[in-house]
C-alpha cells in the first residue's frame, strides 16, 4: 500500500470514528465540536483546531470551540472582527477553502501575522467553510505550528469532510430544536386555542373537522376528539349545515377570507356569532378551511340599544328650538339637528360629512372656522351674543355657545355648538325690568306700608309709605331690625309673631297698636305671610300694614253718636212719661227731640257718605292697580311680586268691605236701606255663597257641606242681600272653626224659607252672643286677637234678615259649636 493509500485509509477511519461516536446525531453541538477538533489534530498532526461561527450580524466570527493538542484543553469565546481582518473575511465569504501553506505571506491570512500567528508560532493554516441551509455560517480552522507546511489534496479533502460533518451536526441540532419548538408551539397553540373565548375550528378541504377548540366543542355539543372526521351534517340540522357548507364553499371558490353571521342555539337561547372563515394553504395548495367565531349576541343587543338611544337622542336634539351641531377636529359635521338644517336651508343627511365652507359664504365660513380652530387650540368654552338681520329685515338676538369635547387621551376630539335665538328672552328681560320699575312705582306709592324681613327680622325691602311712617327713607331702613325701630315691648311682640310664621308657615292677620316715629299710637291691621324659595324653604316674611287709626276714630264717633241718641231718646221718653199732664209741652219736646235725632242721623249719614267717598277713591285706585297687575301675563311678575300684589288686593278689599258694612248699618238705622223682593231660586244663591268662601275654608282646613231638598221653587227675597247674609254668617262660622272642623248649611223651602248654619267652632256664652249681636261688638277684643274682624258682620246680617221680616236665632255652646237658624216668612 502506498503512502497516499495509507493516508486515505487514515482519513476515512478518522471520519468513521467521528460518525460512530454519535455526537453528530444527538443535537449536542458542543460535544460534536469537541470530537471533530480533537480527531482533526490527531489525524492531521496539527497543534490547534477551532470552530468559528458568524455572529448574527455577520460583523465577526466567534470561536465556539478551540482545541490545543499540546495542553489537551478546549476553550471558546474568542472573536475576530471583519473590520480588523478584511482580506481574510473577503476570502472566506467566497465560500472556498483557505489552504495557506505559509500563513505569514499568503494574502488571505497575512493580516494575522503580527497579532496572532507569530505570538503562537503558527506557520500554516487550513480553513474550511461550514454551511447550513446552503449558506456560509462559519469555518473550521486547522493550524500547524513549526515550519511552513504544504497541504496535500487529501488533507484539503479531509478538512472539507470535517466541515461537512460539522454542518450536519449543526443541522441536526437545529432540526431537534425546531421539532422541540414545534412541539411547544403546538402545545401553546392548542392551549391558546382551547382557552380562547372565541369558537375556533379547522376543516379539511372535504369539510371534515380536524380541530375543534373548547368553545366550539361546547357550542357544537361534541368534544374535539369526537368531532374529528365528521362534517357539518353529522353535527347540525340540515338547514344549519346547508348554511355552513355554503359559507365554506364561498371560501373554497374565492380563495379569500369572508365574514358571516351564524346563529347557534345554546342553553340560554339563540346566540349570534360573527365568524371569519379563511383558506389554509400548504405549499400553495388549499388544504382546508379555518374559522374563528366571536359571540356578538350582546354586541347585537347593545347595537340595538345604542341605535334606540341614538334615535331618542336625535329626537330630543331635533325637538330643540336651538340649533345644535357637532364637528370633528377637521371641521366635518358629525351631527346636526333639524333646526340647524333649516337655518342652513338644507337637511341633516346632506350636511353631515361636509364642512362650513360647503354651506355658507367664504366670509362667514372663514369666521366660523377660525373660531373653531381657536377653541381647538385653547380648549376653552366660548359664548357670544350677536344681533343678526334676516333677509326680510327682521332683527334677532342670537347666543352662540361652543364647547370642546375631549377624547380619552385628553385631546380635543370635537366641538359642540348650540345656537339659540334669545330675542324673546331679551324682550322678556326688558319687559321684566319695566315690570320691576312699574312694580316699584306702585309698591312705593301704595298707601299701605309693605316690608320684607329675614329670619332675624332684618328689613330686606321697605316701601315709601313705611319709610314715611318711620320718618326715614327706604335705603336707610334696609338692614335694620325691628328692635332698631320700635320700643322693646312692641319689638318683642313683633318678633314672636314673625317667628311663629317662620315656624308654622301660616299666614297671620291681626289688629294691633304700634308707636310710630310721630310719637302717636296707631291702630293697624298687620298681614304677614311667608315667602318661599323654589326649593320650598321659607326665605322671608312679607308684611302689609294698613293704618286704620282714622277708621277706628270714625267707629268711635259713630258709637258715641248712637249712645248720645239713645240717651236723648231715653231722656225725652222718661220726661214724657213723668209729665203726662203737660202733654202739649211734652209733644213739642218729643218733636224737638225727633228733629234733633233726625238732624244727628243726617249729620252721621253725611259724615259716613263723605268718609266713604274719601276712603273709597284711593281704595278703588289701589284695587284697580292690583287687578291690573294680576291680569298681566305670567312672566311679567316674579313670584315675590305676585305675592305682594295679592297682599295689596287682600288689604284693599278688606277695607272696602269694612266701609260697605258701615254704610249698610248706617242706611238701616236711617231707614234708607232698600230691599228689592223678587221671586228667585234659592239653591243657586246658596251654592254661590259657599263657592265664594270655599277658598278660605280650604286655607283653614275646614270642611263645608251643603244639604238642600233640590226644590227649585222660588221664594221672595232680595237676592243680593240674601247672598250678603249667607257670606257674613258662613265667613264667621269658618273663622271661628279650628283646623279639621266642619261647617254645614241646611236649607228647606215650604211655606217658609228656613236656613240652618252650624259649625264645630269655639262656641259662645249667652253674654258673648248678646255682645256679638251689638254693633262693633267683638267677643275677642284684645289688641292681638286670635280672630280678626270688625264686629259688624253678625249685627248687619241680623238687621238685613229683620228687614226681610225674618228672624235670626243663635244657639251656642263653648268648645262645642254654634247653630244659627234663619227663617223668612212668605
Amino acid at each position: 500500500m502506498t503512502n497516499k493509500d495509507q493516508a486515505s485509509a487514515q482519513f476515512s477511519n478518522s471520519l468513521m470514528s467521528i460518525v460512530r461516536g454519535g455526537s453528530l446525531y444527538q443535537g449536542d453541538t458542543d460535544k460534536a465540536f469537541n470530537d471533530v477538533t480533537e480527531t482533526a489534530t490527531q489525524t492531521l498532526n496539527i497543534a490547534r483546531a477551532g470552530v468559528w461561527l458568524y455572529a448574527d450580524d455577520c460583523s465577526k466570527i466567534v470561536c465556539e470551540d478551540l482545541y490545543e493538542k499540546a495542553d489537551d484543553v478546549h476553550s471558546k469565546g474568542g472573536e475576530l472582527a471583519a473590520v480588523d481582518y478584511p482580506d481574510y473575511f473577503a476570502a472566506i465569504e467566497k465560500d472556498r477553502t483557505i489552504d495557506a501553506h505559509d500563513a505569514h505571506t499568503d494574502p488571505r491570512t497575512r493580516e494575522f501575522s503580527e497579532s496572532y500567528l507569530t505570538p503562537l508560532g503558527i506557520a500554516s493554516m487550513l480553513d474550511v467553510p461550514i454551511r447550513f441551509g446552503g449558506q456560509l455560517i462559519g469555518v473550521i480552522c486547522l493550524e500547524h505550528i513549526g515550519s511552513a507546511r504544504p497541504w496535500s489534496s487529501d488533507e484539503i479533502t479531509y478538512a472539507g469532510s470535517l466541515g461537512d460533518l460539522l454542518s450536519h451536526a449543526i443541522e441536526v441540532r437545529e432540526r431537534i430544536l425546531a421539532e422541540e419548538a414545534l412541539r411547544k408551539n403546538e402545545a401553546l397553540f392548542r392551549a391558546v386555542v382551547n382557552h380562547s373565548p372565541t369558537k375556533i375550528h379547522i376543516k379539511d378541504i372535504d369539510g371534515r373537522y380536524i380541530l375543534i377548540n373548547n368553545e366550539a366543542a361546547d357550542l357544537f355539543g361534541v368534544t374535539d376528539e369526537d368531532g374529528r372526521g365528521k362534517d357539518s351534517y353529522d353535527l347540525f340540522s340540515k338547514e344549519a349545515a346547508d348554511i355552513f357548507s355554503a359559507h365554506d364553499q364561498k371560501v373554497i371558490d374565492s380563495g379569500e377570507a369572508l365574514e358571516e353571521e351564524e346563529e347557534f342555539i345554546r342553553k340560554d337561547g339563540l346566540h349570534t356569532y360573527l365568524t371569519t372563515k379563511f383558506p389554509i394553504y400548504d405549499q400553495g395548495v388549499m388544504t382546508g378551511i379555518g374559522a374563528i367565531g366571536t359571540d356578538i349576541t350582546e354586541r347585537k343587543r347593545a347595537e340595538v340599544a345604542r341605535q334606540e338611544s341614538d334615535n331618542r337622542f336625535q329626537t330630543v336634539v331635533d325637538s330643540s328650538p336651538a340649533a345644535i351641531t357637532l364637528k370633528d377636529r377637521n371641521g366635518v359635521f358629525l351631527l346636526v339637528n333639524q333646526t340647524y338644517a333649516k337655518w342652513a336651508n338644507s337637511t341633516s343627511t346632506k350636511i353631515i360629512g361636509r364642512k362650513v365652507h360647503d354651506l355658507f359664504s367664504k366670509e362667514q365660513a372663514d369666521i366660523i372656522e377660525a373660531l373653531d380652530q381657536n377653541i381647538m387650540a385653547s380648549g376653552e368654552d366660548h359664548a357670544r351674543e350677536t344681533v343678526i338681520t334676516y333677509g326680510d329685515g327682521q332683527t334677532r338676538n342670537i347666543l352662540t355657545q361652543k364647547r370642546p369635547i375631549y377624547s380619552a387621551d385628553g385631546n380635543v376630539a370635537s366641538i359642540s355648538t348650540i345656537i339659540t335665538d334669545i330675542t324673546e328672552q331679551k324682550q322678556a328681560e326688558i319687559a321684566l325690568q319695566e315690570s320691576e320699575s312699574r312694580f316699584l312705582s306702585i309698591f312705593n306709592s301704595s298707601p299701605t306700608a309693605i316690608t320684607l324681613r329675614d329670619q332675624d327680622s332684618r328689613f330686606i325691602m321697605v316701601n315709601q309709605t313705611f319709610a314715611d311712617w318711620m320718618q326715614s327713607t327706604p335705603s336707610e331702613l334696609v338692614g335694620k331690625t325691628i328692635f332698631d325701630l320700635f320700643p322693646p315691648d312692641q319689638a318683642e311682640d313683633i318678633w314672636a309673631i314673625d317667628q311663629n310664621v317662620w315656624k308654622t308657615g301660616e299666614n297671620h292677620t291681626g289688629e294691633v297698636v304700634r308707636l310710630f316715629e310721630d310719637g302717636m299710637d296707631h291702630t293697624i291691621i298687620d298681614n304677614k305671610r311667608p315667602i318661599y324659595s323654589a326649593d320650598g324653604d321659607i326665605i322671608a316674611i312679607s308684611t302689609v300694614v294698613t293704618d286704620i287709626t282714622e277708621l277706628k276714630q270714625v267707629q268711635a264717633e259713630l258709637q258715641s253718636t248712637n249712645d248720645e241718641l239713645e240717651a236723648r231718646i231715653a231722656e225725652r221718653t222718661a220726661h214724657l212719661e213723668a209729665e203726662i199732664s203737660e202733654r202739649k209741652r211734652t209733644e213739642k219736646a218729643l218733636l224737638t227731640a225727633k228733629l234733633e235725632a233726625e238732624t244727628s242721623s243726617k249729620i252721621k249719614t253725611d259724615f259716613l257718605a263723605n268718609m266713604s267717598h274719601e276712603l273709597r277713591t284711593p281704595l278703588n285706585a289701589i284695587i284697580g292697580f292690583g287687578q291690573f297687575l294680576k291680569v298681566l301675563p305670567d312672566d311679567k311678575l316674579s313670584e315675590r311680586q305676585d305675592e305682594y300684589v295679592d297682599d295689596i288686593l287682600g288689604s284693599g278689599r278688606h277695607l272696602l268691605r269694612l266701609i260697605n258694612d258701615v254704610l249698610d248699618i248706617s242706611a238701616i238705622e236711617a231707614g234708607k236701606l232698600e230691599i228689592h223682593i223678587e221671586d228667585v231660586e234659592i239653591a243657586p244663591i246658596i251654592h254661590e255663597a259657599v263657592r265664594l268662601v270655599q277658598a278660605r275654608a280650604d286655607a283653614g282646613k275646614v270642611q263645608i257641606s251643603v244639604e238642600d231638598d233640590k226644590n227649585k221653587s222660588k221664594f221672595g227675597v232680595d237676592e243680593l242681600r240674601l247672598k250678603q247674609i249667607l257670606l257674613n254668617l258662613l265667613s264667621n262660622a269658618i273663622k271661628f272653626t279650628p283646623e279639621g272642623g266642619k261647617v254645614s248649611l241646611n236649607c228647606t223651602l215650604n211655606d217658609e224659607l228656613k236656613i240652618i248654619i252650624s259649625d264645630t267652632g269655639v262656641g259662645m256664652t249667652k253674654e258673648e252672643i248678646r255682645q256679638a249681636l251689638e254693633l262693633f261688638g267683638q267677643v275677642d277684643s284684645s289688641l292681638e286677637r286670635k280672630y280678626e274682624g270688625t264686629g259688624l258682620g253678625l249685627p248687619l246680617a241680623k238687621q238685613l234678615i229683620e228687614a226681610h221680616g225674618g228672624t235670626l236665632d243663635i244657639e251656642s255652646e263653648t268648645n262645642v259649636g254654634t247653630v244659627i237658624t234663619i227663617v223668612f216668612s212668605a
